[in-house]
């Protein structure tokens, strides 16, 4: 992929960077690919440690009362960055790179971060609900990166040439689809039905061997991120800019 959002010099194209991300995308990846490579070179009892306290277990939240405030609260984020297998990150990546690097070219740094840890929350908090006994560990960035989904049928998706302009550059003319646009809502159903699917045919996701999808986390991220996006983009977005210069193409 080739970044195309530098001056030339000279009269000749600048030589383009290897990945054409942003920065917080590109962290956000190594840092999974990271952490899973440090846990696989942990002692195993440490590893389980890290899994244990790291990943969100519903049980945790409703019979044991001697587990902390912060216990209770720091996996809501942990979570996100514990994957199963080195697959799961490989997934996960390739998903937070189609889909999150439109949503954070459009936001701020802060908003896009904001926005995704919000629907990892909310899908989490949900999740805990509805296996409110299960001893079952939530891992994985899957219920985040299904709210950047969400974020990115607003305004990339769906719109004639919108995801490459958005992909580079996070702008399409200030557009946000309503969500009872047809298309919005078609994608949204079958994303939903996918996953309810996915849901009957298996429980929660487990890290290691059993491991399922969980569903209920995708479709909450997934509908925070649809819902919320506007409250996000508002502020950041503006009115359209009337300089595009800083779009122009490299020939």
């Amino acid at each position: 992929m080739v970044l195309n959002r530098e001056p030339q010099t000279g009269g000749r194209p600048p030589s383009p960077p290897i990945f054409n991300a942003p920065r917080v995308i590109l962290v956000l990846c190594g840092t999974i690919l990271v952490i899973h490579i440090l846990r696989f070179l942990l002692p195993v009892s440490l590893d389980r440690e890290v899994f244990f306290y790291g990943s969100v277990i519903p049980a945790r939240y409703w019979g044991d009362h001697s587990v902390s405030l912060v216990e209770m609260i720091a996996p809501l984020v942990s979570y996100n960055f514990l994957h199963a297998d080195l697959m799961h990150v490989g997934f996960n990546a390739i998903w937070l790179l189609a889909l999150g690097t439109p949503v954070a070219r459009r936001l701020s740094l802060g908003r896009f971060l904001g926005l995704s840890l919000l629907c990892g929350v909310l899908g989490a908090l949900v999740h805990i609900v509805i296996y409110r006994a299960s001893l079952g560990a939530l891992i994985g960035a899957s219920g985040a990166i299904a709210g950047l989904m969400g974020a990115a049928a607003r305004f990339a998706l769906f719109v004639p040439g919108g995801y490459a302009l958005a992909f580079r550059h996070g702008f399409n003319g200030g557009l946000i689809l309503p969500i009872n646009d047809r298309r919005v809502l078609g994608f949204s159903a079958v994303w939903i039905g996918i996953n309810l699917v996915f849901g009957l045919l298996g429980g929660l996701f487990l890290g290691g061997a059993g491991q399922s999808i969980a569903w209920d986390v995708h479709i909450v991220g997934y509908l925070s991120g649809l819902i919320l996006f506007p409250r996000f983009d508002r502020l950041q977005r503006g009115p359209a800019p009337r300089d595009r210069s800083h779009l122009r193409r490299v020939k």
